[in-house]
């Protein structure tokens, strides 16, 4: 019953991307519900833990979560960077399956491909300290060091975030 209330189809992940996306015609205040939703979301996967990675729902979150880094609302974009830390928490408290790669991979992909094409400074700011923040839970276990860790989770952030400027200063 709990997973109907949270995935079901008119289950918490619809109405929140219902919210984010602008569905029900929210008018003047579809910035600020799109916010809302997008720090709900955040706060939901942080609540709900290992259960919608074991529940095997992890892409409904994901699929709710990834239209938010491209919302036309800059203050939407930074609410969805500092909600997908939550994210990172709760794979982080999974007996550090954080560092896993393919989880790693997903977790990094908005640092890579949102935030070096954003324009907005203070989204750009929100995105770089979520990251320091997860490079920081991957210290703290030692599971950076390990080599495929630290080349996604440092390298390819830092090459696509500095982009031309890094392969100048390789050469």
């Amino acid at each position: 019953a709990a997973t109907d209330a949270l995935i079901g189809e008119d289950g918490m992940l619809v109405k929140i991307s219902q919210m984010l996306n602008g569905k029900k015609g929210w008018g003047k205040d579809a910035e600020k519900v799109a916010q809302t939703a997008a720090a709900t979301l955040g706060w939901m996967s942080r609540f709900s833990e290992a259960k919608i990675v074991k529940s095997g729902h992890s892409q409904e979150f994901l699929k709710v979560f990834e239209p938010a880094f491209s919302h036309k609302s800059a203050a939407v974009r930074q609410a969805s960077f500092k909600s997908w830390f939550h994210l990172a928490c709760v794979f982080d408290g999974m007996s550090s399956t954080l560092a896993h790669p393919k989880r790693l991979e997903l977790i990094c992909r908005p640092f890579r491909t949102s935030w070096p094409n954003d324009k907005s400074i203070e989204v750009r700011r929100t995105a770089v300290t979520v990251w320091s923040h997860i490079v920081n839970l991957l210290t703290r276990r030692c599971t950076i060091e390990k080599t495929s860790a630290f080349e996604v989770a440092v390298a390819s952030v830092l090459s696509a975030v500095l982009g031309e400027a890094d392969r100048q200063i390789r050469a």
